[in-house]
């Protein structure tokens, strides 16, 4: 205090308050601002608690911003059965490499102008708690929808900013279940990682954080939650400058990155049942079968079923052994040599390099009754192959794709023939041909986020025995239609361009163990989807 005085005016207590500042006015100014001050903290201390609690007025909350999450949530709560729990939105790439660089301070907060690059962007997650927590929720600039993943760890959230930017701000907008160990990192290509904040003491709420580095994607890596839940954002925002080029400035030596196992990923949704099936199809009506086309592997062949001009961009006729430089054998956020698989849609196989063998000008997809336990610690009893072109090897947007296949007999098999996006968000996601141990029907089936959420336009198409020999099936693709083919004619067509992709997409095969119909003693073992050829075509 600036002026003592004597004792006695010191003892008088307001008394002397009153000479003081009768002598000086300045005391007065002292006592307004401090009050000021107090009140300010006051009403900061309880925001992050306001707005948490003011974004799910459904959700009762307990504790501060920090706290445990939903008071009545159980481990199981939320997690439904539905086979579409994907992220979509997707589906996550895992990155080879990752470089660690300098952190900001856990403390470090930071306030800005300027727009939040990641509004409405693309967004992939390592995995859903259920289909009710999407991706694309942490992004919408809602703050009563949110993006849950499953209760483990490691587990992952990425969005596409669609350019590289200058990011200098990320923030973060938990629920109750908030990650206490994460990392912010960003990237050029959504492969390779760069880490530029660091925390180990995460204490969820709103974290607003400095990062300062350049990127095309940025993605929240959380390595331990704060709860037993999952991971939960209401939002994830970012801000910064567009940027011509990015600028790589982690200094530290590249490490191996962890192999994420999410627990739900992008595949064939629900199974086929009438409730599947929208309302009002689009699909036209089915003819009756037409005879096996037989095509020939030489030349420059067109698709079967369409005479127009194609130009041959994708072919694999299978007459050595895999090509590794058009295809993978697992899903590309993935280690392929030790393997994968795709819990979110209750298979249970684990796929594994040897899944895969190629002879004779076919490759065979060959699934076994044996016990492996996968990178994620689960035990599998059965394994199988898969094939992969993407996103790196082969994509495309709009044109012909065509496969010659002779599908496994059996219940619990399910073969798929796919598209998913480049950029690996999902959906959109373009089902081929899918089946369910029917040896007469196939699937055709087109995924797509709606008004209302995820919507698919699924037809079952009864035909041959697509187990008693090879039968071709493709897919015509252009911005106004998708027709899908069966032996040269065609057997589906699709106009609702509000469910018709506009991105690259890149081809799946595989030979999945369907957990909701799962193999019995009459299915036999080793089976096998056989493909003959491969083949791409645009204009």
């Amino acid at each position: 205090m600036g002026m003592v005085g004597n004792r006695r005016d010191r003892d008088s207590g307001r008394g002397w308050l009153r000479a003081k500042l009768r002598r000086s006015g300045r005391m007065l100014a002292v006592y307004g601002l401090l009050a000021i001050f107090v009140l300010l903290s006051l009403s900061g201390s309880t925001r992050a608690i306001d707005r948490v609690s003011a974004a799910s007025p459904d959700k009762a909350l307990t504790g501060t911003a920090t706290g445990l999450g939903d008071a009545n949530r159980s481990p199981n709560s939320n997690r439904g059965g539905s086979r579409q729990d994907a992220t979509p939105t997707s589906v996550p790439p895992t990155p080879t490499t990752e470089a660690t660089a300098t952190t900001v301070p856990p403390t470090a907060t930071v306030t800005g102008a300027g727009p939040n690059l990641a509004l409405q962007r693309p967004a992939t997650a390592s995995s859903l708690e259920s289909a009710s927590y999407t991706a694309g929720f942490a992004v919408d600039g809602d703050t009563s929808l949110r993006w849950s993943s499953q209760f483990s760890d490691p587990q992952w959230l990425s969005v596409d900013l669609g350019r590289t930017y200058a990011v200098n701000r990320v923030r973060l907008n938990w629920e109750g279940a908030y990650g206490k160990a994460y990392q912010i990192q960003l990237s050029d290509d959504a492969i390779n990682w760069r880490t530029v904040y660091s925390t180990a003491t995460g204490g969820g709420g709103v974290e607003d954080l400095v990062v300062n580095n350049s990127g095309r994607y940025v993605r929240v890596y959380g390595t331990q939650r704060g709860t037993e839940w999952g991971y939960s954002l209401w939002e994830m925002e970012a801000y910064g400058t567009a940027s011509v080029a990015p600028t790589n400035t982690p200094v530290a030596t590249a490490t191996t990155a962890p192999v994420v196992v999410p627990t739900n990923t992008p595949r064939p949704a629900t199974s086929p049942t009438a409730s599947s099936v929208p309302a009002t199809p689009t699909a036209t009506a089915t003819p009756p079968p037409a005879p096996t086309a037989t095509p020939t592997s030489s030349g420059n062949p067109g698709p079967l079923g369409d005479s127009s001009p194609w130009n041959l961009a994708f072919r694999d006729e299978f007459d050595g052994g895999l090509n590794t430089s058009k295809w993978t054998t697992c899903y590309p956020w993935f280690n392929a040599q030790t393997g994968c698989t795709n819990a979110g849609n209750n298979e249970l196989q684990w796929y594994l390099p040897d899944g895969v063998s190629v002879g004779n000008g076919v490759a065979k997809l060959t699934a076994q009754k044996r016990t492996v336990t996968g990178t994620n610690g689960k035990t599998y009893n059965y394994t199988s192959g898969m094939i992969s072109s993407g996103p790196s090897k082969f994509s495309y947007q709009y044109g012909f794709i065509e496969a010659r296949v002779k599908l496994p007999a059996g219940k619990g098999m399910w073969p798929a023939f796919w598209t998913l996006p480049a950029d690996q968000s999902w959906p959109p996601e373009v089902d081929v041909l899918e089946n369910w141990g029917n040896p007469n029907q196939v699937t055709f089936n087109v995924h797509w986020n709606g008004g209302s959420g995820h919507q698919q336009d699924l037809t079952n198409f009864t035909g041959p025995d697509f187990t008693a020999g090879f039968h071709t099936i493709g897919l015509s693709w252009s911005p106004t239609s998708l027709v899908w083919y069966v032996d040269g004619v065609a057997r589906k067509t699709f106009t609702n361009t509000a469910g018709i992709p506009a991105k690259p997409m890149y081809i799946l095969l595989n030979l999945a163990i369907d957990g909701n119909n799962p193999p019995d003693g009459s299915t036999p073992f080793p089976a096998a989807m056989e493909i003959d050829y491969v083949r791409g075509w645009t204009k």
